[in-house]
C-alpha cells in the first residue's frame, strides 16, 4: 500500500522540530500497527531558494517505510506512506491534518498490490 498525503496552509509555528516530528511518526505507526526500525534519518535543505528550505524524514519501517518533507515558508508537509502491511488510510490522513493544522488536504489514490 501506499498513501501520499499533501498538506497546505498548515500553521507549522514551532511544530517543526525534530521532537514534534517524531511524535508524529511515532503515533501515525502506533495507529497503523507499524513497527518502526530505529530513529528517523533527518536531512535538511538550505536552498539558494528561500521556499525550498525545509527538512526531510525517513523512518523505516519493518514493512517498509514512511518518508515526509516539511516546508514551512511554503507551511506544506509532504507525507508518504509505503508498507506491505494494509492499514486504514482515513484516521492518518485526519490524524495528519489535525496534527499539521492543515487547511487543504490532497491525497493520492491508494494503491494495492497483491
Amino acid at each position: 500500500m501506499e498513501l501520499i498525503i499533501d498538506l497546505h496552509a498548515c500553521d507549522l509555528g514551532k511544530n517543526v522540530s525534530k521532537k514534534r516530528t517524531e511524535e508524529f511518526i511515532v503515533e501515525v505507526c502506533s495507529m497503523t500497527k507499524m513497527k518502526r526500525h530505529g530513529r528517523p534519518l533527518w536531512w535538511t535543505q538550505k536552498s539558494e531558494i528561500p521556499f525550498w528550505h525545509g527538512t526531510s524524514v525517513l523512518q523505516f519501517i519493518v514493512t517498509s517505510d514512511i518518508v515526509m518533507h516539511l516546508l514551512p515558508k511554503m507551511r506544506c508537509v509532504y507525507i508518504n506512506i509505503f508498507t506491505c502491511k494494509p492499514f486504514q488510510p482515513k484516521p492518518v490522513v485526519e490524524y495528519a491534518k489535525k496534527f499539521w493544522k492543515a487547511g487543504k488536504v490532497a491525497t493520492s489514490k491508494l494503491v494495492i498490490r497483491k
